[in-house]
């Protein structure tokens, strides 16, 4: 997998749709496509060892939440990091996704968005991350 997300950050370019590809119910999110200009990426969780799992496709699919946060806030921004999260038993269950600087009504320049994917009951979770300010 190393190389495949050395290779996004490097060449996919930035952010322009965010697809849902599937559901188990109403509730749990199973996988998400990420569509860049130049490629696009399936996370998807795997449900047999809970685990994720990173592929390439030729293009996104699925409902459209590209308007939704985080992802409102992350189109036009380019990944700058990527990092699979391996938890304490040793299962590459998340991935954390940094996105770069863009230019943005309201945004400071130099605004990065950091979104943290993690497996748990064979479902997606998503959570935005934030920075703590210590003392200067």
């Amino acid at each position: 997998m190393a190389s495949l997300t050395k290779e996004i950050v490097d060449s996919y370019g930035a952010l322009t749709e965010v697809r849902e590809s599937e559901r188990l119910g109403d509730h749990d999110l199973r996988s998400l496509a990420l569509g860049f200009e130049h490629g696009a990426v399936l996370l998807s969780a795997v449900g047999e060892d809970d685990t994720i799992a990173i592929s390439a496709l030729p293009a996104a699919y699925g409902e459209d939440v590209s308007q939704e946060l985080p992802w409102s806030d992350a189109i036009g921004r380019a990944l700058i990091w990527l990092w699979p999260l391996t938890n304490q038993q040793g299962y590459e269950d998340g991935c954390q996704l940094e996105f770069g600087a863009a230019r943005r009504e309201g945004q400071p320049d130099g605004d990065r968005l950091c979104v943290q994917f993690m497996v748990a009951a064979s479902g997606l979770r998503i959570c935005m991350v934030s920075e703590w300010l210590t003392r200067p």
